[in-house]
């Protein structure tokens, strides 16, 4: 309860960013339990967390490149842990979206541990009494709004010849640097072509697509879309192949 937390659990765990290019950072704390257990006189206020350890979540909204103020869950705090004691959290791989200006949903899975010191399940007698495996999902993680994202807004989006038979040239312009990702879905929403992911400078853009999907095969005549998505925006446009 002093720096054993600290040391043992100092392990940052960052997602992979979803299709929107959000991401999640989650690590463990335990500093306000620590000043009650070393400082007692001194932090008479943090007596609720004298065996509360804490699982700290950052987000991003940008693909990593900004991230905002963590949050803590807790029992003292979050009546949802009341009575568990979450130790060796893991976030699932990435955050599970209801759409780009929508909430979004986040898995962990932790050990409770009953009395903050056991190394299994079954703890160690007689001092320590186990714990058990959990799993929990955070929701309603909102998305900052327009002026907290900085929101990258392309000038245009266009795509010629439309229709095409072949291959056709897709057009967008960035306001400035910014990750890219641009892709390619059939009328089913299932993805075809990852056309472009990296950082791309700011202006004009142009990416050839040559009517292939992402085994080199040419795909049939018909309605396709292509998706572009600009840090946390995200725009599409209707594509049309011939025969």
């Amino acid at each position: 309860h002093s720096d054993g937390m600290i040391f043992h659990y100092n392990k940052v765990t960052i997602t992979k960013p979803n299709e929107y290019g959000v991401m999640a950072a989650v690590w463990q704390e335990a500093n306000r339990a620590r000043l009650y257990n070393k400082y007692p006189a001194s932090y008479p206020q943090l007596s609720a967390f004298s065996d509360t350890p804490e699982i700290m979540i950052s987000m991003s909204y940008d693909y990593g490149n900004t991230w905002y103020d963590p949050i803590s869950l807790n029992k003292a705090e979050v009546a949802q842990l009341a009575g568990i004691k979450p130790m060796w959290v893991y976030p699932a791989n990435q955050v599970m979206s209801a759409g780009l200006h929508g909430s979004f949903k986040l898995g962990l899975l932790f050990y409770d541990d009953y009395t903050w010191g056991s190394s299994d399940m079954f703890g160690r007698p007689p001092n320590y009494t186990g714990g058990r495996v959990m799993f929990m999902e955070l929701c309603r993680l909102e998305v900052p709004n327009q002026e907290q994202l900085h929101e990258i807004t392309p000038i245009t989006v266009s795509a010629y010849p439309n229709p095409f038979h072949n291959s056709l040239k897709i057009c967008f312009e960035t306001s400035e640097q910014t990750q890219v990702k641009t892709s390619i879905y059939n009328i089913k929403g299932q993805l075809v072509k990852t056309m472009v992911t990296q950082f791309l400078t700011k202006g004009s853009h142009t990416l050839d697509w040559d009517g292939s999907d992402d085994y080199g095969r040419q795909v049939a005549a018909g309605v396709y879309f292509v998706k572009v998505n600009l840090g946390a925006a995200a725009y599409s446009h209707k594509l049309l192949k011939l025969n």
